[in-house]
Formats: C-alpha cells, structure tokens, sequence
C-alpha cells in the first residue's frame, strides 16, 4: 500500500513536469544539461524560446544576447550546439497560443550569421506531426536527430538532409544519451527499450521492462542502465541481456547516468537519495541525501560534480530546486530553489550557467549568473 501511494504521488509528479525533461548529453560541442531547453559550449549558451518560436545565443563574459535564430512558427522547445560549434539546431511544437500544430520542425541554423540552412519536417519524414521535443546532434556532427511525443526518434544526414532512420514508436522524455557512435535508442515508457544501428536499420537489442522510468546508453554504448520499481538494472546494448542490478533504493528509482569515463554510475530516487555505484560491480560508494524526491541527477567531465533536480516543501508549498553537490565529499555546495535555475556544466566542467526562473518556465530568457563549478561561487552576476 506504501508503494502505491509513493507511485501515486510520483505519477502525479511527472506528469505537471514539462516535457523536456530529458539530459542531453549527446555531442562535444555542449556539456551535459539539465534540460533540452539549453545548450552551453563554455563560452555562449544557447536558449530555447519555449513559447516563443526562436532560440537566442548569449555571450557569458558580457551577458548579452549575440543572436536570434527566428523562422519557427510554434514554440521551440529544444536546442543544440553542433560539436564544432558552427551550427545550431533547433526542435519546435505546439505552444499555448496555438492550438494545432502547424510546425513541429527541426531547423538547422549558421550560429556565426543566423541564416536557416536545412529544415527537416514532414515533407522529409511524413510521420513526424507532433511538437519536437529534443533534437541532437550525433557526436561527429554529421547527422541530426529529433524526438517528438509519441512519434519516435528521426535522424537525417546533415549534408544531404536525407532520412536516415525512423522509428515511430517512442516518447518525449529522451534519456542520457540516446546517440552514441552508430547506436540509437528509442524508449517506450513502461514497457521496452530497443537499441538500432541507425545506419543500417537493424534493431541490435530489445529490451522489456516493466515500468521503465528512464534509460540511457552508456558513454561506449555498450551498455543501457533502466530504472525501474526501485532497482537499477544494466543490458548489453547487443544482447538485451541483464549484466547487474543495483538494489537498495527506498523508493521508486527515477533516473540513472554514467559518469563521462562510464566507471561509476549514478543513480536519483524518490527516496531523497542520488546513490553512486561503481559501474563494474554493485559497490556502493557515495550517498548525497536530499530533504526531497530526486528525478534528475547529471554528471560533470571529471566525475567529481554533480547537478541534481528535486521537489520539496517549503512552507507547505511544492517547490522544485537544483543543487550542485561534491561526489567524494558528500557535500551540497550550492541550493537554488525555482526562481534561478542551473541549467548544466560547460563541456569542461568548470562552470554552471543559471537562468532567471521565472523566465525561463515560460517566455526564455533572463540571464542570472554564471557559477564556477569547482567552488560554488558566482564568478560572474548578469542582473542587479
């Protein structure tokens, strides 16, 4: 009965969530986000509109905006960084203001001139019809991909913006990774996950799960963590087969990913607990406790940091915060509540930009304050 009512309550949770709720994590050119709405290569960080139909560029050291990429007619709901930095893509849905979708594109865009260069929509992939919800590059640049709510996964080949693969099955919460080297995943909630040599369309592995909460590919792609009930579980992404499980979760494990060199794995509980597990055995070696349910954890490059997303109470009143934690010390070094969010790390690891979070639940965006992600401290304030 305990259970069901914890199951409830998370339902309940993930359900009043916005749908970008996914870790991109997917190319050099960004380090790993906290949301599909932000995209951060160290030195400018890209920002979706989210109900505005255009992704702005800021600069970090000054603070101003240096580009708008319009030409959307919906909200965009999800941006990218190429791994050059040279581009910019863009995913785009259907937005309060309009109620059919007439858009629901992903664009890629010149980040130095603002100029569209390639659209990719329904003329190339004739099931895609519903909003965007994470676009990404593969980790050489030369292929896109799109997710959109229960139409799957699309990639297209950048110089010929040819359809390369689709599978029409899938949701709009992405996982940590969904692209590595030739391998993608596509995620059924509650039921499956299945791992494809995009190139060539073969499904290399299924996997079924129940009640699968997340998944992801680990950093080689060999292997896929899911979440599900209260244990964590890793597959070949070959086989299907299950390699380990890691048990000892009080509540409803949410989310899981690797660490960048794919040594440890950290997992997120609604038991108020990020527990960090080494990746070749069940050894526990970390716990940051929080004072909530926990549904996102994200890893630094070097391992030692970690971003984490979680819901308390303050006054009786459901709020959502972000911590930034020190993995060897246990140690929370900063706490924002929801009126300023940390989006991600930079690709290095060093710093953490935040956003105004009032803005950016709605219209994007207001520049807070960057972070340095070593310390804690604010190495640079944009607002009064």
């Amino acid at each position: 009965m305990k259970f069901m009512v914890m199951l409830v309550a998370v339902v309940g949770l993930l359900a009043s969530a916005p749908p970008d709720r996914g870790v991109v994590q997917i190319a050099r050119g960004s380090g790993p986000m906290l949301t599909n709405k932000a995209s951060f290569d160290g030195r400018r960080l890209l920002l979706a509109g989210w109900d505005l139909p255009v992704a702005t560029l800021w600069d970090v050291e000054t603070g101003r905006q240096i580009r708008e990429f319009a030409g959307h007619t919906e909200g965009v709901r999800s941006v990218a960084l190429s791994p050059d930095g040279s581009q910019v893509l863009t995913g785009a849905g259907s937005t309060a203001s309009v109620l059919q979708s007439t858009d629901n594109s992903v664009r890629l865009w010149d980040a130095d001139s603002g100029k569209e260069l390639r659209r990719f929509d329904g003329m190339s992939y004739p099931a895609w019809s519903t909003p965007v919800w994470q676009v990404g590059f593969s980790e050489d640049g030369r292929q896109v991909a799109g997710r959109g709510g229960d139409r799957g996964l699309a990639i297209w080949d950048v110089a010929t913006g040819r359809l390369m693969f689709q599978e029409p099955t899938g949701d709009s919460r992405s996982p940590h990774g969904f692209l590595r080297g030739t391998r993608a995943m596509t995620f059924v909630p509650s039921r499956s996950v299945s791992v494809w040599d995009y190139r060539s369309g073969e499904r290399l592995s299924a996997i079924n799960v129940a009640h699968v909460w997340s998944s992801g590919l680990s950093p080689d792609g060999s292997l896929v963590v899911t979440t599900s009930g209260q244990e964590i579980a890793l597959w070949s992404s070959s086989t299907g087969l299950r390699v380990r499980t890691y048990s000892g979760h009080k509540g409803l494990a949410l989310d899981a990913a690797f660490s960048p060199d794919g040594r440890r794995l950290f997992s997120a509980s609604g038991d108020g607990s990020v527990r960090v597990w080494e990746s070749s055995s069940d050894q526990l070696l970390h716990e940051l406790p929080h004072e909530g349910a926990v549904d996102r954890v994200l890893v630094s490059s070097d391992g030692t940091r970690v971003l984490t997303q979680w819901t308390g109470r303050v006054v009786g009143v459901s709020t959502q915060f972000s911590s930034l934690w020190d993995v060897t010390g246990n140690r929370e070094l900063v706490r924002l509540d929801q009126s300023q969010v940390m989006v991600g790390f930079s690709p290095d690891g060093g710093t953490i930009p935040v956003v105004e979070g009032r803005s950016f639940g709605t219209r994007c965006c207001v520049l807070d304050s960057l972070l340095d992600a070593e310390t804690g401290r604010v190495i640079r304030r944009y607002r009064p």
